[in-house]
């Protein structure tokens, strides 16, 4: 016979404005924010991806009570439990991006001066001769041609490994289009 695994506590906050004020980008997670957070974040590693799909891998896991998983349901979707799922899956999802864009650096290791060539970002037209000017913590501008214009473009390393990636896709098609 298996064992039932022990259910997750979380202390849920009081009130939808009061897991706002819990979940501040500028605080610290708690360990039973954390653990929210290992949660969501297992929902997503095992494909699941719609609010309520996440929301109901959460709840299975944890003790929230018939009363905790009524709290506030007239003012949000899925109450103050959607709430805190909604604020811990948005932590999730930032820490995700800032390890996708960490690792981008790493690969392309990017210095002003450093020339990209042609790059293709998905609503843009072709930028050509880019060229690094800066990076920053928050972002990496180059200067581009675009058209006849030479222009100053703010983006980040994951975007610019993908219009790499585009340009690639792109170039078989250049290739035979041209006769």
């Amino acid at each position: 016979m298996c064992a039932v695994p022990e259910k997750l506590h979380y202390t849920l906050s009081p009130s939808t404005i009061a897991a706002y004020d819990r979940w501040k980008a500028d605080k610290e997670p708690t360990p039973e924010m954390q653990a929210l957070m290992d949660t969501v974040a297992d929902a997503l590693m095992q494909g699941l991806y719609y609010n309520v799909d996440v929301y109901a891998f959460v709840v299975e896991r944890f003790d929230f009570t018939p009363e905790e998983l009524q709290r506030d349901v007239g003012y949000v979707e899925r109450g103050v439990v959607g709430m805190e799922l909604y604020y811990a899956r948005k932590r999730v999802d930032a820490r995700k991006d800032a390890e996708d864009e960490a690792e981008a650096r790493r690969h392309l290791a990017l210095v002003a001066g450093m020339k990209l060539g042609e790059l293709k970002f998905a609503a843009y037209s072709l930028m050509r001769n880019c060229v690094v000017e800066g990076v920053y913590a928050s972002e990496v501008i180059i200067d581009v041609t675009q058209g006849k214009r030479r222009k100053r473009f703010h983006t980040t390393a994951r975007a610019i490994l993908m219009a790499r990636e585009q340009m690639r896709v792109m170039r078989p098609f250049a290739k035979t289009s041209s006769k």
